[in-house]
C-alpha cells in the first residue's frame, strides 16, 4: 500500500488542526526545530497555567527513552497529562458552579 500524499489539501486526511506548525518555521529553523521552536507554536493561545502543564507532557513524551530510560520519561509525562486533566476538571467544575449562580 502506498504512503499517503502529506502534502495533500484533503480535510480528511491532513486536516487543519494536525499542521500546527507553519511552513515558515521549517524556513526559520533550516537545521531543524527543537522542543522549544516547537512549542513556541503548539501552545500559543493556551492559558499560561495549561500551556506549562502541556509543555512539560509535550517535553517527556519528546525525548522519551532519548535521555532517561524509557519508562521513567512516560511516567513523567503521564504524572503531568494527569496533572492537567484534573486542573481542567476542576475548571470545568468551577465554571458550571459560577453559572448556576448566575
Amino acid at each position: 500500500m502506498p504512503y499517503a500524499d502529506r502534502s495533500s489539501e484533503n480535510t480528511a486526511v491532513n486536516p487543519a488542526h494536525y499542521r500546527i506548525i507553519p511552513k515558515e518555521a521549517y524556513e526559520r529553523f533550516p537545521s531543524g526545530l527543537q522542543y522549544q521552536d516547537i512549542m513556541l507554536y503548539v501552545l500559543l493561545g493556551h492559558d499560561p497555567r495549561v500551556a506549562n502543564l502541556m509543555a512539560q507532557t509535550f517535553k517527556y513524551m519528546f525525548r522519551a527513552g532519548k535521555k532517561d530510560p524509557l519508562l521513567q520519561e512516560l511516567e513523567k509525562a503521564a504524572w503531568y497529562l494527569n496533572y492537567l486533566i484534573n486542573e481542567v476538571v476542576k475548571d470545568d467544575e468551577n465554571l458550571r458552579n459560577q453559572q448556576r449562580e448566575d
